[in-house]
């Protein structure tokens, strides 16, 4: 059975560690980096609050995530922004409507949360983020580039 959760980062690092692997070899944009978390910086956003994870378990079993970190946008201060760190399902669970649903979790709970405005970020490699927020009613605000110079 499938569920949809809010939990605390504290309460599941130790599950999403091995995850993250996958979900990195997924969608590397530079697979030579190797993925090296600053877990102290999580630990530091989630001991102030500025950390919100919201999880999809089948069974009690983590199948997918989106962890955001929640601030007065530093334009705006008197509105909440929720940014993506990471969003990501187990690709045996897409196209069966979870993300959708996982949005709708997320969505209602920053609501509830007082955000104002939820910025997702979507790799343009790799396409099935950006296809599930379109058709949750997300709009492109912008764009990013980037240049490896070493």
């Amino acid at each position: 059975m499938v569920t949809f959760s809010t939990e605390k980062y504290a309460d599941v690092i130790d599950e999403l560690r091995p995850l993250l692997s996958e979900h990195w070899a997924e969608i590397a944009a530079y697979p030579d980096i190797p993925l090296d978390p600053d877990y102290d910086f999580y630990d530091k956003a989630n001991s102030i609050g500025m950390l919100v994870g919201y999880f999809i378990r089948d069974e009690s079993k983590i199948i997918g995530y989106a962890i955001f970190i929640i601030a007065k946008h530093k334009h705006y201060q008197g509105h909440s922004w929720a940014m993506n760190d990471i969003v990501w399902i187990h690709p045996d669970h897409r196209n069966l409507g979870t993300g959708r649903k996982l949005v709708a979790h997320w969505e209602e709970a920053l609501k509830a949360d007082g955000v104002n405005v939820i910025h997702v970020n979507a790799k343009t490699a790799h396409m099935p983020l950006a296809y599930l927020l379109m058709d949750c009613q997300y709009v492109q605000i912008e764009a990013g580039y980037e240049k490896r110079i070493q």
